[in-house]
């Protein structure tokens, strides 16, 4: 989840570094969503016992290498102009297929077919963040109770039942979804409808929620607050920091990571949260994986962090913009989105 804060000016970087046309980025294969995928929501993190990460090194928001076209590409990512037109964007889903999905402020909604991007508007409130099982059964999620749904033909607005501010969405399958709102509100899909969840003990404004399975959900938001459902009731979980968390993302019910303001990063290892030495001092605001050894995290003034299974190290992304999510189908084939409407994708 993207914390609130000023709006960085974006540095639009070429997709085809010495070419003035933009190209097909590469694709991966397999599909990931969200903030999980399938019915253990895949990702990435450490395996084994032991809690705290490796060693980091690097630091986010290094300069750019100029393209032909005048604009920056780095080494490491390429940017890909679109009809954005400078809106923030916090939210990416990409399935590997030629077909990224990308959500932001004002109801934005962005398609990638893999050869040019269109533009739809849902209403007016700010979506935060676009999530799916498959390519034909995504949701976004955002202010004002704003819940919507895509079929693969067209988006369709889900009525939510509360008009307050909706953070996160994840799910197991297409009957047991969840999504986090501000003053602790959980709300569970069925299928058919959208309805409460039993207390989550909290009033905080909860940022991400990440399922494991259905009876194996956590839940994060501000003041370091964790909460777990455990298929009956929300249990309070120690999380170790008092920094708000925004961002989590597992690879197993023994394997989640955790991100938050000012750097924070947090690992459960199936018994405890412990803290883990951060690559940045600035917020970290999205995480996203293709398996313990493989993850992405999106952070402010051009933070794009890789967790390889040893240390975290910083990836350059030749912009200082914030980012506030990003998405991966496969280690080829990874996105990243931010202020003032920059993507990225990783070479």
């Amino acid at each position: 989840m993207k914390f609130n804060h000023g709006v960085t000016p974006a540095v639009l970087l070429c997709f085809a570094c010495g070419s003035s046309t933009p190209a097909n980025p590469p694709t991966g294969t397999g599909g990931a969503g969200g903030n999980s995928s399938g019915a253990a929501g895949a990702a990435g993190g450490v395996s084994g016992a032991g809690g705290a990460a490796g060693g980091v090194s690097g630091a986010g928001g290094a300069a750019g290498v100029s393209g032909a076209s005048g604009t920056a590409c780095t080494p490491d990512w390429c940017g890909l102009p679109t009809a954005a037109a400078g809106a923030a964007l916090s939210g990416v889903w990409t399935d590997g297929n030629n077909d990224v999905w990308v959500v932001g402020d004002g109801g934005t909604i962005l398609h990638y077919d893999g050869t040019t991007w269109t533009t739809t508007t849902m209403g007016m409130f700010n979506l935060k963040v676009v999530w799916g099982l498959t390519a034909t059964d995504l949701w976004a999620v955002g202010d004002g109770g704003t819940i919507l749904h895509w079929d693969g033909r067209a988006w369709t607005t889900s009525t939510s039942g509360t008009m307050a501010n909706i953070s996160d969405i994840t799910g197991t399958t297409a009957n047991d979804l969840w999504v986090t709102c501000d003053m602790g509100t959980i709300l569970h899909w069925d299928g058919t409808n959208w309805k409460p969840s039993a207390s989550s003990g909290v009033t905080v404004d909860l940022a991400a929620v990440w399922a494991a399975g259905p009876n194996d959900v956590w839940a994060l938001g501000d003041m370091g607050t964790i909460v777990h459902w455990n298929g009956t009731s929300w249990k309070p979980s120690t999380s170790g920091s008092v920094q708000n968390l925004g961002g989590i993302w597992g690879s197993s019910p023994s394997d989640i990571w955790v991100t938050g303001k000012f750097g924070t990063i947090l690992h459960w290892t199936g018994s405890n949260w412990s803290v883990v030495p951060s690559p940045a001092a600035f917020d970290i605001n999205g995480l996203w994986g293709s398996g313990p050894n493989d993850v992405w995290a999106a952070a402010d003034s051009g933070g794009l962090f890789h967790w390889n299974g040893t240390a975290w190290t910083a990836s350059m992304a030749g912009s200082m913009t914030n980012f506030a999510s990003v998405a991966e189908s496969s280690p080829s084939n990874v996105w990243a989105v931010g202020d003032a409407g920059i993507i990225v994708h990783h070479k």
